[in-house]
């Protein structure tokens, strides 16, 4: 599957990934972090676009580093089951 050129706009600033993957799934992704950004900007008004746009970063990371943890735990607990009902 070849490349695919996709523009995105996040903050009123436009980007040009290329990607394998369909560009409405990049597009609904920029439109979650502007409007993620744009939302905390919001709150707090002192906030610069490149600040509110790393604890959004931060923020997501952390979500992620989470999600993966609990797919870990469930595969290992899936993993135990497997084994004790092979053994039975």
């Amino acid at each position: 599957m070849s490349l695919q050129k996709v523009d995105v706009t996040i903050c009123g600033k436009s980007y040009t990934l290329q990607t394998k993957e369909k560009p409405s799934y990049y597009i609904d992704l920029a439109e979650m972090i502007d409007k993620k950004i744009s939302e905390l900007m919001e709150q707090n008004k002192s906030l610069s676009m490149a600040s509110a746009s790393v604890l959004v970063s931060l923020s997501l990371l952390e979500e992620n580093m989470k999600i993966s943890r609990d797919v870990d735990i469930i595969l290992s607990d899936y993993n135990y089951l497997k084994e004790k009902m092979n053994s039975q």
